[in-house]
């Protein structure tokens, strides 16, 4: 489901719990209660909101009426929606959509009830980078162990899913992590943008014009 697809007179859920039935106002179709009104337009395809993530729409419910909201819940109102179902990240047939979900479950974590900044954000990737190197340096090389001729190779036997590890690739997989869920907060279709650099990238001087590393 997306913004489009809800129709007037539906209930929502926001993120922050409050419940808003859809109703037309002078600028177009909004969400709205009787103290305030939030544009659709201020939405994106997804349901998230644009600017201030505790207004993201995480359930969409069937027609109610006005006296009905406090009665408002699952068992009660037909639920048409639920972002918790929207976030499989196995079914994700792009990184964007990969990182759509990382960002959900971030937001679900807490970790956007303030917006981090930009250099908090590439001052963690530095810390997930670090601890990357902290680990090779400790010799640990959890689910990937680096052969005598330094290659790689892979050792998932055993693992099972849900459980915490550890290890080099791990924390490099952290970093991409918390790339991707910038990514997602910011709207960045980041397929788009590695393709586009990619290609850049093939038209560049060798060693990109005599680079020392």
């Amino acid at each position: 489901m997306t913004k489009n697809d809800i129709k007037l007179g539906y209930m929502v859920e926001l993120r922050n719990g409050e419940k808003l039935k859809l109703a037309m106002c002078k600028d177009g179709r909004c969400l709205i209660n009787p103290m305030h009104y939030i544009s659709i337009n201020n939405y994106k395809d997804d349901m998230t909101h644009r600017l201030y993530n505790e207004y993201d729409i995480c359930k969409v419910f069937g027609y109610c009426h006005w006296a009905d909201i406090d009665k408002l819940d699952d068992d009660s109102r037909e639920l048409l929606w639920d972002r918790d179902n929207t976030v499989d990240d196995e079914e994700c047939k792009s990184l964007t959509e990969f990182a759509k979900a990382v960002h959900t479950i971030a937001v679900d974590k807490g970790w956007w009830e303030k917006d981090p900044s930009f250099p908090e954000i590439i001052a963690m990737c530095h810390c997930e980078l670090s601890e990357a190197l902290e680990a090779y340096r400790n010799g640990d090389y959890t689910l990937y162990r680096y052969d005598c001729d330094g290659d790689i190779t892979t050792d998932m036997e055993g693992y099972k899913k849900g459980e915490k590890v550890d290890g080099i690739a791990v924390e490099l997989a952290d970093c991409i992590l918390r790339i991707l869920d910038f990514c997602a907060a910011k709207g960045i279709d980041i397929d788009a943008i590695l393709t586009m650099k990619n290609a850049y990238n093939k038209t560049r001087d060798y060693r990109h014009g005599g680079k020392l590393i």
